[in-house]
């Protein structure tokens, strides 16, 4: 049975009775309907329109397995409307938002930025809430960047808000896996800079009170560099300056000595296996303890990483020296035992001037006795 519905659309029945045959089809637009309902338009702006009249209400189209409706399409017209796709109902469980201002929002209903996802409060658990996969052998995983040259926001952000004891939780987390039989020169965490004035990578933080225990950079294991490592040291930053004195004093209380890291007690904190030079912790903050700090070391710092996991807190406190601040009392050490050289030197040669003048006047008294 075919009918003619307009000039352009055609209604083509394939069965006797629509409701009674499970092959029934409907056309429109074709006379050779493939699909339950087979819309064919040739026109730039055509299809189906579903158009809801009443008042807040909800144009909506329902996909339903065996009679339950599992996901609902449509707009909300109570709630600004925002297209909705919903499990179960349209404003049941919704699932993504897209509002009228081009916000897109995933398990959210009030998306705040162009696209905006959360977890909808549901536990996720180990994985991540978004995964962007490179299988192809180029191109990057994802790729973020502000192509105003005067925008002066950062291009990619990662914060974390943990206030837990229990673990230690990255804002940003690099991770390098390799699998090959050789080596492979990965990083983690790559910065650069093309700019002579800029910075390739910096470490920061906000010392709030407390326990000083923290770090602005840390690393673990060998730490390699070239040109020019810096400390401030500019006059502008400094108040109250004294000279060092008896810095002589201070060396001789000092104990140099000779050692090896326990690497059985700390296999995984990246220590050296060499013999070491330099001097007890303990000892030194006796003498000086303005070169030394209580500071926390993650004692598995180096043992392997893995994606998705959550990172104990294996920190412990440890004294650390900062050597290069015995550098000027070494410096003036040298200065004070320079100065007792040279002063022994002045008191040598008065001395030798002495015995000259005696040997010349012991010299004079035995010409004239002869």
């Amino acid at each position: 049975m075919k009918m003619l519905i307009s000039q352009r659309v055609i209604l083509t029945i394939t069965a006797l009775t629509l409701f009674n045959l499970s092959n029934a089809q409907v056309g429109v637009g074709t006379t050779t309907p493939n699909k339950a309902l087979d819309v064919q338009v040739n026109a730039a702006a055509d299809g189906i329109q579903i158009n809801n009249t009443a008042a807040d209400g909800d144009p909506t189209l329902e996909l339903q397995v065996n009679g339950t409706t599992v996901t609902s399409i449509g707009i909300d017209d109570s709630d600004a409307d925002k297209f909705k796709i919903g499990t179960t109902a349209l404003t049941t469980n919704t699932r993504l938002t897209l509002q009228t201002n081009g916000f897109l929002g995933i398990n959210t209903t009030t998306p705040g930025y162009l696209f905006h996802m959360t977890n909808g409060g549901n536990v996720i658990g180990a994985t991540s809430m978004a995964s962007f996969e490179n299988s192809s052998v180029s191109g990057v995983g994802i790729a973020s960047s502000n192509t105003d040259t005067t925008n002066g926001y950062n291009a990619l952000e990662g914060i974390t808000y943990y206030e837990g004891n229990a673990f230690i939780p990255a804002g940003v987390f690099g991770l390098a896996i390799y699998t090959g039989g050789g080596n492979a020169p990965t990083i983690g965490v790559r910065g650069h800079t093309n700019e002579w004035q800029g910075t390739g990578v910096r470490g920061s933080r906000f010392n709030g009170g407390g326990p000083n225990t923290g770090w602005g950079g840390e690393f673990y294991d060998d730490l390699g560099y070239t040109g020019f490592l810096g400390t401030i040291s500019d006059e502008r930053t400094k108040k109250n300056i004294s000279p060092i004195n008896n810095a002589l004093t201070i060396i001789e209380q000092l104990n140099p000595v000779t050692y090896y890291f326990d690497l059985e007690k700390y296999p995984t904190m990246g220590l050296n296996e060499d013999m070491e030079y330099g001097f007890i912790a303990q000892e030194v903050r006796a003498i000086l303890p303005e070169i030394t700090r209580i500071k926390g070391f993650d004692t598995t710092a180096c043992s392997p990483a893995k994606a998705g996991e959550q990172v104990g807190l294996t920190e412990e406190s440890f004294v650390a020296i900062d050597y290069t601040r015995m550098i000027p009392i070494l410096t003036k050490g040298l200065q004070e035992q320079q100065q007792t050289i040279n002063d022994q030197a002045t008191k040598i040669q008065n001395l030798e001037s002495k015995i000259q003048m005696m040997e010349a006047k012991l010299n004079q008294l035995l010409e004239n006795q002869d």
